[in-house]
């Protein structure tokens, strides 16, 4: 940031340092040198004083550009704003360029996959918008370079490089943080070229990153039973393709969403938005060929970790959590059932083993709800199996799922149902699984080359739409909705 600035200033443009943390590093000084940088406020706070910078006098300096470090900072008590991305939030407003820095660990979207991996919960973060909103440059270095610049003092103080060292920096989470930063930073290259060309106007197909689908060859090794009489398929069954296309991110950011999709268009129903205790009853309804969302219901429950399914014309929300007692999260049996082209709610019968995170699918009209846990604890899995019929509203038990788990993708493909993913105790699943609804048979197929838990799983025409999702048990927003297709082999 500062070597830009200092470029930005030789270049003629009018630069100043509004604030700058060198932590008495010599490098970072010697960078300083030369700038022109505005003097802090004062904050008396608790017998001590703090410095700030002066958001007013930066106001009236009113430079082209504005260098302002560490984004995730919080201000002292007292301050107009609690946070410094709310400072640089005005200086843009007032017509003013800022050149920032913020590390990855402290982005409000990625702060549990943070703290799944290093044991520590990040407190000071930065909301995604400001991230979108922005021009990103990742400034990369290997993890080895870096523990080295962390024992030389180059980026701490000696004592406090030991520490981080021991601690936070450890060489597997500065690879883990390194690869997020590089993923996220691709994502909004990404966003940003197809909002240009979106813009334009043009049409095809735009997703340059990397994607992923996984498409089974149910014909190789189908007698292949073991003495438990489930078929087990061969890894090489498995093959990659890449994905169709990127659509636009959910208006709201949520996990433990159901999606469906129907008459060409994706819903995304429920889900929570932060934890547990906030589920939404929000109905989304997305358009591919405006690639558009639009909210379009209200569900006559809210709940998350549930599952959604069509048949003729009607979608049956079906079990998942809600707030019960103190906001402790309490079961529902319910089926809510909707119809799209009027907009009316009616009730189904209800789920005959009461649970969450379970996974539903439709096969010849009937409806198989399998798996789940009870009230979102990892350690009460459930291996179920049940299929709903619409024509007689009554539930069926059937053979039990092979490998009990939850918050899994469910999807019909072929007469089979195919459940993917999950989570327990242990961590996400890879284990995937199909249903052989004929035969009433088990198939463990290829196990997953990547393992989430908490998505949605829809199909429409021929692609597979998965928004929301976590890599790790437990709290994982995302807004992201990927469009999966699928190639004969």
């Amino acid at each position: 940031m500062l070597s830009e600035g200092a470029a930005r200033r030789r270049d003629g443009v009018d630069v100043v340092v509004a604030v700058v943390e060198t932590h008495g590093r010599v490098e970072t000084e010697a960078l300083v040198r030369g700038q022109e940088v505005m003097p802090r406020r004062a904050v008396p706070y608790e017998g001590r004083t703090l410095h700030e910078m002066d958001l007013d006098a930066v106001l009236a300096r009113a430079p082209r550009l504005a260098l302002v470090d560490e984004l995730a900072h919080t201000n002292a008590p007292g301050s107009r704003h609690p946070k410094r991305y709310q400072d640089v939030e005005e200086l843009l407003d007032a017509g003013i360029d800022v050149y920032t820095t913020v590390n990855i660990q402290h982005i409000e979207s990625l702060n549990d996959v943070v703290a799944s991996f290093t044991r520590v919960r990040v407190r000071e973060t930065v909301p995604d918008r400001i991230l979108e909103a922005a021009e990103i440059e990742v400034v990369d270095i290997p993890p080895d370079e870096l523990i080295e610049r962390l024992k030389a003092g180059k980026v701490y103080l000696p004592q406090e490089a030991t520490r981080a060292l021991s601690h936070f920096f450890s060489k597997s989470n500065l690879s883990a943080l390194r690869e997020l930063a590089l993923r996220r930073a691709a994502q909004a290259v990404d966003a940003q070229m197809l909002d240009h060309v979106r813009s334009l106007g043009v049409g095809g197909q735009w997703a340059a990153g990397e994607r992923l689908v996984v498409i089974i060859d149910r014909s190789a090794s189908m007698n292949a039973r073991d003495e438990s009489g489930v078929t087990r398929l061969d890894r090489a069954t498995t093959r990659a393709v890449e994905l169709v296309r990127e659509a636009a991110r959910l208006p709201e950011p949520r996990h433990h969403a159901a999606a469906i999709g129907y008459e060409g268009k994706l819903y995304v129903f429920g889900g929570y938005l932060v934890s547990f205790r906030s589920p939404t009853s929000t109905v989304f309804e997305y358009d591919p060929a405006t690639d558009q969302w639009a909210d379009v219901a209200q569900m006559p429950r809210i709940r998350g970790g549930h599952a959604v399914a069509e048949v003729g014309g009607k979608v049956y929300v079906i079990g998942g959590a809600t707030p019960g007692p103190v906001d402790a999260p309490l079961n529902i049996a319910e089926v809510d059932v909707w119809e799209p082209a009027t907009g009316e709610w009616s009730a189904a019968a209800p789920l005959p083993t009461i649970r969450d995170h379970l996974g539903v699918a439709v096969v010849d009209g009937i409806i198989y709800a399998i798996g789940g846990r009870i009230e979102v604890d990892y350690g009460l899995n459930l291996d179920a199996n049940e299929a709903y019929d619409p024509a007689t509203d009554e539930w069926t038990a059937l053979a039990p799922l092979p490998t009990a788990r939850s918050g899994h993708a469910v999807a019909a493909l072929d007469g089979a149902v195919y459940v993917m993913g999950g989570e327990g105790l242990d961590g996400t699943f890879d284990a995937n699984e199909a249903y052989d609804a004929a035969s009433g048979v088990w198939l463990v197929m290829p196990s997953l080359p990547t393992s989430r838990h908490g998505m949605g799983a829809a199909v429409t025409g021929d692609l597979i739409y998965v928004p929301s999702g976590g890599p790790t048990p437990g709290l994982s927003v995302t807004g992201a909705n990927e469009a999966l297709g699928a190639v004969a082999p």
